[in-house]
């Protein structure tokens, strides 16, 4: 299964409410996000399924990207894909989605969390606001994926714009 993990995009530091969830993406956050998706729709593959965290500027970023790649994709929400989810969680939703390819958006550190545990190393990865990673993976994931590219969301921008 091809998996993209998209970190969500520039969002608002407090939220009116002052609570975390309910933090939306900025005017820029908005802008630059779109044209992140344009990257990603260039670079492929096109997602069946775009998961998304419940919080705000997630479900956001995911609701921008399921429009830029085309279709009637709708967005799905999972718990899954909460900051403070466990890994196993995430492995049971690759299950429930089957075959893919699909596009997971959260957040960091738990992204990078769920991709050294699906690589399978020790090492760093990091996620910039509106930056992407794609892997294959094998089911059960749990250090069986390969990592096949990482892109800054400056990169997936400048590949939008050619």
């Amino acid at each position: 299964m091809t998996v993209i993990l998209f970190r969500h995009g520039p969002a608002e530091s407090r939220s009116r409410g002052g609570d975390d969830e309910s933090r939306r993406l900025t005017a820029d956050g908005r802008r630059r996000t779109r044209a992140a998706a344009r990257g990603l729709r260039r670079l492929g593959p096109v997602p069946r399924a775009v998961v998304s965290s419940p919080l705000a500027r997630a479900r956001q970023t995911a609701e921008i990207l399921a429009e830029v790649l085309g279709g009637r994709r709708r967005v799905r929400l999972s718990d899954a894909l909460r900051p403070e989810a466990a890994p196993a969680e995430a492995d049971a939703l690759l299950r429930d989605l089957g075959s893919g390819p699909a596009t997971l958006v959260g957040h960091e550190p738990h992204l990078s969390t769920l991709a050294r545990c699906w690589l399978g190393c020790r090492g760093g990865v990091a996620l910039k606001k509106a930056g992407a990673l794609c892997l294959e993976t094998r089911e059960p994931p749990e250090g069986s994926a390969s990592l096949l590219w990482l892109a800054t969301p400056r990169m997936l921008r400048r590949i939008g714009e050619g």
